[in-house]
């Protein structure tokens, strides 16, 4: 009885995270309130479950450790930071609506080792990701609206869309002979278009310098400790 309520607990788990992650970074990029919101309930996700199993930290190695120093140390930096300087302009805004939340990483580092998300299953989100947000910017221009309008940011979420085409890039170039491997070359495609889209002329900059170095790294023979 007890077995079959523990693997209940498990699956359970699993989908929630799972369904929380896709749903996150499906609505990244241009639905940023709504996948707040899914992003909350992940990280609430991560501290429970951090704080019910919490004897993991012990077992964790010393680079695991001091990885986790760094992100505490930077954060508390910057709090000192923002504070000795007199709390100037907007920054509350970054540090407690931004920079606090990279704490979460460290929750969220031991919930992903618990709960594994299958590639398949995160390649399929990024492809679902680039092309909602390509839908919804051809909608905004069929109907006259200003597409980067739907972005927080001036540059239209530019270096977001370019994150996850270069994430579906190495999926193509890492999963030859499947049907997968398309789909993410497929997806890439979409995500260039959605840069594209962006007007964002800091993240086209970045573009063009990433896809000359990439080709050059393409085109050479390179040691593997190069690689």
């Amino acid at each position: 009885m007890n077995l079959g309520v523990h693997v209940i607990r498990e699956k359970a788990l699993t989908v929630l995270v799972t369904s929380f992650f896709v749903l996150f970074v499906v609505m990244l990029p241009r639905y940023t309130d709504t996948a707040k919101a899914w992003f909350m309930l992940l990280i609430l996700m991560a501290l429970g479950y951090l704080v019910l199993n919490f004897k993991l930290v012990k077992e964790t190695s010393l680079l695991e450790r001091m990885l986790f120093a760094v992100i505490i140390l930077n954060f508390l930096w910057i709090a000192f930071s923002f504070y000795i300087n007199g709390e100037p302009g907007r920054g509350a805004s970054f540090v407690w609506g931004r920079h606090f939340y990279f704490l979460f990483l460290i929750p969220l580092f031991f919930m992903f080792r618990k709960v594994e998300i299958p590639d398949k299953i995160i390649m399929l989100a990024l492809l679902a990701s680039v092309f909602v947000s390509l839908i919804d910017i051809l909608v905004d221009l069929f109907q006259g609206v200003d597409h980067r309008l739907q972005g927080m940011n001036p540059n239209a979420f530019g270096p977001i869309q370019l994150c996850l085409s270069g994430i579906l890039l190495f999926y193509f170039i890492e999963k030859p002979g499947t049907l997968l491997r398309w789909l993410a070359l497929a997806g890439f495609v979409l995500g260039i278009a959605n840069v594209v889209f962006s007007k964002s002329r800091s993240t086209w900059i970045t573009l063009t310098v990433l896809g000359i170095l990439f080709a050059i790294y393409l085109a050479r023979s390179q040691p593997v400790w190069k690689k």
